[in-house]
């Protein structure tokens, strides 16, 4: 589990170096697109929606704190993580992963732009928010298989994904 941790926490801070130096026409991602729900959906195909939830709980809180301290940062991470072990639970193939990414980014979306208006952001800003929270969702469905294979192999654990591949 805290490997999992630890390499969630990772690729949120490789993600968060290269998406500020990344910059297509003007338009930049904000922290929104860091793939928090990612570790969740690992977890998730792992250990278990429960454990899932909780580690949910504290990634979200810790890669906003240290890298973008925004309540409504906080609330989609929550929301994205939390919607990542619910819908990545009856996973048992790889393109299940496409339904979870839009999942999460959808719901992540939804939580940007709702609290965006709740606390009077520029839409600009909000629109900003709600597509890099898309580009969120689909980043954790594609870093999924990515991180599954050496936490599988370091946890002694199979998921679904390994045993389809054995079959």
């Amino acid at each position: 589990v805290s490997f999992t941790f630890g390499t969630a926490l990772l690729v949120c801070v490789v993600v968060d170096i290269v998406f500020d130096n990344v910059t297509v026409r003007g338009f930049r991602l904000s922290n929104a697109a860091l793939p928090v729900a990612t570790a969740a959906t690992v977890l998730t195909m792992l250990y278990g929606a429960r454990l899932a939830f909780v580690f949910s709980l504290f990634i979200s809180v810790l890669v906003s704190v240290v890298l973008s301290p925004r309540i409504s940062l906080i609330v989609m991470y929550l929301f994205g993580s939390m919607t990542g072990a619910i819908v990545t639970a009856p996973a048992r193939k790889r393109s299940d992963l496409l339904r979870s990414a839009a999942w999460i980014g959808g719901v992540q979306s939804f939580v940007v732009i709702s609290i965006g208006l709740i606390l009077g952001r520029p839409l600009t800003a909000i629109y900003v928010d709600a597509i890099s929270a898309i580009v969120s969702g689909l980043l954790s469905a594609l870093l999924v298989p990515v991180i599954l294979i050496p936490v599988e192999t370091i946890s002694r654990r199979t998921s679904s994904f390994r045993l389809l591949d054995l079959a």
